[in-house]
């Protein structure tokens, strides 16, 4: 049994909503959302599964939520503080079956869990978002990863999230980092980057003044695809030994000026939260969704990728297709255009 404290606290709720429509809107989701994590009263956790086999296909809503006793106008009551949408899905948005049946209203976004609320579910999250990606793989004819253009792909379940749910997009940004660096190691990009920097001590914003060696790993840097988002190139800097001289040779030889934005604060900018890694699955921020995309799908959202982990032993049923076999660092000591992505 855990204990908790009270949910989040707000003074008015929003003019639209009243307990009642709160109360409905947690039936709804009992009634249709794939999983419905409640935290009781007492700090117990209770879930809701919505089974295809129970419910006909159309009735079953792509989503999982968390309710939680919350505080509003001097009053305690039930609400959806988090949701994680999958498929074609949307958090907090108003959901009709195919034939035009409403079966979720929208919901106010504006509660959220506390700290001591979000480390006691996130290991259930995680859980649930596992079950989707074994059900929805079990209904494929082939789960073998695709190649493009000699590159292996993964295939995986996309799911959504807002990123006013802080601490959910900061950790599933920074499972998304875990896979980046795993990309980074089976390329061995990062250990490249290293070598050129490795005897180079140039510290001055004169690009006169940096060698062919540190030329050569800015240059890397600055054509990568990968790169050119902060948040990639903030993991990646993160994994350098020489961090300041490759960022001052990325600004002073490419103009490259390295900021943060609104993905790498999520990820990097809060307080530290002791949370479980991510068991078995991945998570891989994709990149066609930037934070900030108007009229989109997903706006208001970051989306990502879950995968399995073919290297964890509890997926010993997944064929494994050498995904993050390391490439032997020699191949590239004399590549002076190693750009990997």
């Amino acid at each position: 049994m855990h204990t908790i404290s009270s949910g989040a606290s707000f003074e008015n709720l929003h003019p639209r909503h009243t307990y009642e429509k709160y109360e409905r809107d947690i039936e709804a989701l009992e009634r249709y959302a794939r999983f419905v994590i409640t935290i009781e009263d007492n700090g117990t956790i209770r879930i809701t599964s919505n089974y295809r086999r129970i419910i006909e296909v159309s009735h079953i809503v792509p989503l999982i939520a968390v309710v939680a006793p919350v505080l509003g106008a001097g009053r305690m009551f039930r609400a959806s503080v988090l949701e994680i949408a999958y498929r074609r899905s949307r958090p907090y948005s108003r959901v009709e079956s195919p034939n035009g049946r409403l079966l979720l209203q929208r919901r106010d976004a504006s509660f959220a869990l506390t700290k001591e609320q979000f480390a006691l579910v996130y290991s259930v999250l995680l859980s649930c978002l596992e079950k989707v990606l074994t059900e929805t793989r079990a209904r494929w004819k082939s789960d073998d990863a695709r190649f493009v253009n000699g590159t292996c792909y993964e295939r995986g379940v996309q799911i959504t999230v807002r990123t006013s749910d802080d601490m959910l997009a900061g950790a599933l940004l920074r499972e998304s980092a875990h896979y980046f660096r795993l990309v980074f190691l089976k390329s061995n990009w990062v250990f490249w980057l290293n070598e050129r920097l490795k005897y180079t001590t140039m510290y001055a914003g004169n690009p006169t003044g940096y060698g062919p060696q540190v030329r050569k790993a800015a240059s890397s840097v600055a054509l990568s695809t990968m790169s050119k988002r902060p948040f990639w190139r903030e993991t990646m800097l993160r994994l350098v030994k020489k961090r300041n001289l490759l960022e001052n040779a990325l600004l002073y030889l490419h103009g490259i000026h390295h900021v943060w934005d609104a993905e790498t604060h999520l990820a990097y900018g809060g307080d530290d939260l002791e949370l479980p890694a991510a068991d078995g699955i991945l998570f891989w921020h994709t990149p066609d969704q930037p934070t900030d995309a108007k009229g989109r799908h997903a706006q208001g959202c970051i989306r990502f990728e879950v995968l399995f982990d073919r290297r964890n032993s509890k997926h010993k049923g997944e064929r494994a297709h050498g995904f993050f076999q390391p490439v032997q660092p020699e191949e590239y000591y004399d590549d002076p255009s190693f750009i990997p992505f």
